[in-house]
């Protein structure tokens, strides 16, 4: 990870860079014409640094807030979201992501927050950036803050569970709907004969979440797409594969 956070500060503007160093130092705070501002932690310059390159944004369009962010990360890192909601006195977490790559470089995100029951007032989102999970040399920061305001109150959602398209040439695409998170949803997938031919088990935050599943290994038929919540059915689905 230290080799990777290395190379990632070739990403940074060079004065950034000797700023976020000099930040990071051991004796930060009291530097002095000795050692200057000591031995600099390289983990607390990076995460100094990308608090200066993050950038994020939020918008409400109906009930749901789309919170969109760019940092820079790595695989291995991840992410924590936290929302304060009017009426609330502290923030709670709403998502973790992990980050995306093999090397240290720019990506992208977005969460769709569907904001079941929430009264009139502003709505604000910060986002953690981790880059040091591990217990010894655990290393996060707050990167960025960002607030929207809902003018009017939200009502509940209607739970729902859409695929589409049908007929499917390529992938399908399912989008669950739903006001409470549901753990542990299994999706699987059978031919005529009851044979299963694909399999999939996902956790699905409140809010609306879309998936895609690819079918360019099945032959042209009909299939049956079944999803469970645990023990429970939630739906099942006939689908016709038609491969073009």
């Amino acid at each position: 990870l230290t080799t990777c956070l290395w190379q990632g500060f070739r990403e940074f503007n060079n004065m950034k860079i000797i700023d976020a160093l000099k930040m990071a130092g051991s004796i930060a705070n009291s530097p002095n014409d000795r050692i200057g501002y000591g031995i600099p932690n390289v983990k607390k310059a990076v995460i100094n640094l990308l608090k200066d390159f993050a950038f994020s944004a939020v918008s409400i369009s109906g009930c749901k807030a789309t919170l969109n962010w760019t940092s820079k990360d790595a695989s291995g890192m991840k992410y924590e979201v936290e929302r304060w909601l009017p009426g609330q006195n502290s923030f709670n977490k709403v998502l973790d992501r992990d980050g995306s790559a093999n090397t240290f470089s720019n990506h992208s995100y977005s969460y769709e927050d569907l904001l079941t029951n929430v009264p009139p007032g502003t709505v604000t989102y910060r986002i953690r950036e981790i880059i040091d999970t591990s217990v010894g040399g655990f290393t996060a920061d707050y990167i960025d803050t960002v607030s929207v305001a809902l003018t009017s109150a939200c009502s509940a959602v209607q739970d729902s569970i859409v695929i589409f398209p049908n007929p499917i040439h390529h992938e399908f695409s399912i989008r669950i709907t739903t006001s409470t998170p549901l753990a542990n949803v299994k999706i699987r997938m059978y031919d005529t004969r009851a044979q299963l031919v694909a399999i999939a088990d996902k956790n699905i935050l409140a809010g609306a979440t879309l998936m895609s599943v690819p079918v360019t290994f099945l032959a042209s038929g009909m299939y049956y797409v079944t999803i469970h919540n645990g023990q429970k059915l939630l739906v099942t689905k006939k689908v016709l594969v038609i491969k073009q």
